[in-house]
């Protein structure tokens, strides 16, 4: 073999690697591109899946939401529609004293649940204990259920709704 022969044979070889070069190259370019776009799907499927969640979570908190509203709503009205008929209907004395003591029961309740408000902090761990003091107006104490000391005293006026320390 002669010496062109050589370097032609040398030249060949040397453009044969650097095609073989080329396209490994280009390959792997191609393979890294489909795994960032699969990637980049896989994320997005994620997402979409996360979104959906969270909607169908804001769906049920507002169908919870809004029966709870229905609910008070349906309540109060029924509670408006029973104080109407009892208003109409004619009460005797004993319905009356009867009325009297259940309404100061009532007033007894509420000024516990408002004291409850102003108190504020974990009503579950305090007893709360209503004495009437004059018309509409009572007194809470505030008794702590571990060792039933006072804490605190609140002055309920149910006339006006407040609340005093």
């Amino acid at each position: 073999m002669t010496n062109k022969t050589k370097i032609v044979i040398g030249i060949v070889i040397v453009a044969i690697a650097i095609a073989v070069i080329i396209g490994i190259t280009q390959h792997n370019k191609t393979i890294d591109n489909n795994v960032n776009t699969n990637k980049d799907n896989i994320n997005n499927m994620i997402n979409e899946y996360i979104d959906e969640e969270k909607e169908d979570e804001n769906e049920i908190n507002n169908v919870i939401e809004n029966n709870i509203i229905e609910n008070s709503v349906t309540e109060s009205n029924s509670n408006n529609i029973e104080n109407q008929n009892t208003q109409n209907n004619i009460i005797g004395k004993e319905e009356q004293e009867s009325n009297n003591e259940n309404s100061e029961v009532n007033d007894r309740q509420q000024a516990i649940d408002l004291a409850k408000q102003e108190w504020g902090i974990s009503v579950d761990s305090y007893d709360f204990q209503a004495e009437l003091k004059e018309d509409k107006i009572y007194e809470v104490s505030v008794r702590s259920k571990t060792d039933r000391n006072v804490i605190t005293i609140y002055t309920v006026n149910l006339k006006t709704g407040t609340v005093v320390e």
